[in-house]
């Protein structure tokens, strides 16, 4: 019986990858790596070819602009030679960069919706407030003219009893 050894390498030497790529006696896995904040978010991938972010790390650095156009220039001459490795590394680094820009426009969209929906039940808060308001205000000018009537009615009554009064005292004085 023949036992199988067991070996967990990593590598960016793109030799290895496409060797695992091929053979079937290879298991292949990565790392996911957040470009953005420049570290790795430590979730396996498994079954992908890493890529390296060694020309990512190196700019957020501060790397001079010319070493590093230099580098990716380098780079490119590998992809042109048919390193099936570093193009699938690149394809889903870009992957990886355009997922990670879909999922933070994702998020904004989600607090921004989130951000409409308390603006509006505020706003629909107010119009009630408002609302209520407004039937108060309505039910108040629909009664201040009546109020205003009743008042007048008791003054003017206030008035005639006494100069009804005033023409009795008068006329008991004239007797």
């Amino acid at each position: 019986m023949e036992e199988a050894g067991l070996t967990f390498a990593t590598t960016h030497s793109a030799e290895v990858k496409d060797l695992a790529i091929k053979s079937e006696s290879f298991a292949l896995a990565a790392v996911e790596f957040d470009i953005d904040r420049l570290e790795p978010t430590y979730r396996l991938q498994w079954g992908e070819v890493g890529n390296s972010n060694a020309l990512d790390i190196a700019a957020g650095l501060g790397l001079p602009p010319s070493m590093l156009q230099e580098a990716r220039r380098c780079m490119s001459e590998d992809l042109s030679e048919g390193n099936e490795a570093q193009r699938s590394g690149n394809l889903m680094a870009s992957l990886e960069r355009h997922l990670a820009e879909q999922r933070r426009r994702s998020s904004e969209a989600a607090r921004a919706c989130d951000d409409a929906q308390e603006e509006l039940a505020t706003a629909r808060e107010r119009k009630h407030e408002i609302d209520e308001n407004g039937d108060e205000l309505r039910a108040e000018i629909k009664a201040t003219p009546i109020q205003i009537k009743e008042d007048a009615m008791t003054a003017f009554e206030a008035a005639i009893a006494d100069v009804d009064r005033t023409v009795n005292d008068r006329q008991q004085d004239v007797s």
